[in-house]
């Protein structure tokens, strides 16, 4: 059979540079990702340990294989057998290393994450103040969970001051992401804290909802 000789540089040029090129694979990042999380499903719910681990393994090649195409999805689902210490030895140093890969390819979702395994006890002494920092950098990008985090650590002290204002204000956001329809429980917990705020207040953090502008670029990791 032929080669391409364009084809061949094509392939010389990505292995040099360490990436891998769609012309050469029929595997896609989105379908390594799904059969990589059936496997970890597996896992999860095999009761035969050694069978389980197999699974786990089979698993984190897929994810792998993912990242190796620089799909973002690839190197998040590594952070998290990381984190959750399937297959491999629980790591919050690894998981985060892997989620700000993820990061970097454009998986912005994975900030929200970076701040769930900072405060995890099973991965060491929780650092709520970092943790804080990940959780804005993924609220100003449009995650919701990090939203919820923030108006609620906000309001009860948790990120080390107590604070009506931005507690409202990321409760806020989280409704004006969601939309009302969507934000149910959210609208309710708004009406609670509204209760213990002054009126001038109140308007401070409607008006900070009311700017809000949703951040589409990856935040700088360093």
């Amino acid at each position: 059979m032929r080669i391409c000789r364009q084809n061949v540089l094509v392939m010389l040029v990505c292995l040099i540079i360490g990436i891998a090129c769609p012309v050469l694979t029929q595997e896609d990042g989105a379908s390594l990702v799904k059969a990589g999380n059936e496997f970890a499903q597996k896992g999860m719910r095999s009761k035969d340990e050694k069978a389980g681990q197999e699974l786990f393994k089979k698993a984190m090649s897929c994810f792998v294989k993912a990242a190796k195409l620089r799909y973002g999805e690839g190197f998040y689902s590594i952070g998290w057998m990381f984190y959750a210490g399937h297959g491999v030895e629980r790591s919050r140093e690894k998981c985060i290393e892997f989620y700000k890969k993820a990061i970097k390819t454009g998986y912005i979702d994975a900030c929200y994450n970076i701040g769930l395994a900072l405060v995890a006890e099973k991965l060491g002494e929780p650092d709520v103040k970092e943790a804080a920092k990940w959780f804005k950098l993924g609220a100003e990008r449009g995650n919701t969970d990090a939203m919820g985090f923030l108006g609620r650590w906000y309001f009860t002290g948790k990120t080390g001051e107590r604070d009506y204002v931005k507690s409202r204000y990321y409760y806020g956001i989280q409704v004006k992401t969601l939309g009302e329809e969507n934000a149910g429980g959210v609208v309710e917990k708004i009406g609670r804290l509204e209760r213990v705020m002054t009126a001038a207040q109140i308007e401070e953090a409607e008006k900070m909802v009311a700017q809000f502008v949703l951040q589409k670029d990856a935040p700088p990791l360093d």
